[in-house]
């Protein structure tokens, strides 16, 4: 099932590197191209293959190896797979296919628990209507309640948002970062994710692993991968002890690096006002924090 029409060809922006996220392949496996942007309602970005064959992580690629992201294959545990990444900094390097896993388990409808700067998130296409019910049936989530979705940067994001020049001024400085932004939604935002208060809520976590799908992908959804009423899981070992097999993918990059939910300011009233503090607090973003 495809998504809405407008999402299909290019987007605007979606072409450039996210702000230090670089992504490249090891071991005879493919290449993002920064000069084509991802197709993202086609059923995700193919990646192209290194010009000149298969690139090992040595010699001058070892010169950076502090700034990048390695992970490995995907490896069969269970019933649902699990992809393990180190994280060290800036870059990802994927091996032997890791990151097509990861991008065909989400093209074919599945649910992916990944890394944010937060906590850690469970990812499905918010353009398949059984993806998102499989979302809340693994949370045991009661219906109606608000999805968030991680978007690369905020040209994407307006694709699924109304959002004002001066709100986009505003919220540069704050991007990619640890806040949740609830808009009003555009024309072409899918109903999944549009809350009961007519708003759509706005991820772009400063993670390589979460722009890396949101800019290979599309956008994904971002609710965190607990059980309704548990605590949200810091490590991926935490999403695993209480989502088990409901999820088809776990990438495990290690703890959360904040380790606490994000800050959500609301803009759909035209001026910002943070309705929940967390890992930033509305005075360190210049606001002050009102109740809904």
């Amino acid at each position: 099932m495809g998504g809405a029409p407008g999402w299909r060809g290019r987007c605007a922006g979606a072409g450039r590197a996210a702000v230090g996220v670089g992504v490249g392949l090891r071991r005879g496996s493919q290449e993002r191209s920064d000069r084509e942007p991802p197709r993202w309602r086609d059923g995700g970005h193919r990646l192209r293959r290194l010009a000149g064959g298969p690139r090992e992580a040595r010699g001058e690629g070892e010169i950076n190896a502090a700034n990048r992201l390695i992970a490995t294959s995907a490896s069969e545990d269970s019933v649902s797979r699990l992809v393990r990444v180190v994280v060290i900094e800036g870059q990802a390097v994927f091996d032997s296919g890791a990151g097509e896993s990861i991008l065909a388990t989400l093209r074919d409808g599945g649910l992916v628990v990944y890394p944010t700067d937060t906590l850690y998130g469970l990812g499905a296409d918010p353009f398949r209507a059984e993806a998102v019910a499989r979302v809340f049936a693994a949370k045991r989530r009661p219906p109606g309640e608000p999805v968030s979705v991680v978007v690369p940067d905020l040209e994407a994001a307006q694709r699924l948002a109304v959002i004002s020049p001066r709100q986009q001024e505003l919220c540069r400085p704050w991007l990619p970062g640890p806040v949740t932004l609830l808009f009003a939604p555009a024309a072409g935002a899918p109903a999944t994710i549009i809350s009961s208060r007519n708003t759509i809520a706005i991820r772009v976590p400063k993670h390589p692993v979460a722009l890396f799908l949101a800019k290979q992908f599309g956008p994904i959804t971002a609710t965190s991968a607990n059980v309704h009423g548990k605590a949200p899981p810091i490590e991926c070992a935490d999403a695993r002890e209480q989502l088990g097999d409901s999820v088809d993918l776990y990438v495990d990059a290690g703890p959360s690096p904040l380790g606490r939910e994000s800050t959500i300011i609301d803009f759909s009233g035209g001026e910002p006002r943070v309705i929940r503090e967390g890992a930033v607090s509305a005075r360190h973003l210049g606001l002050e924090r009102r109740d809904r």
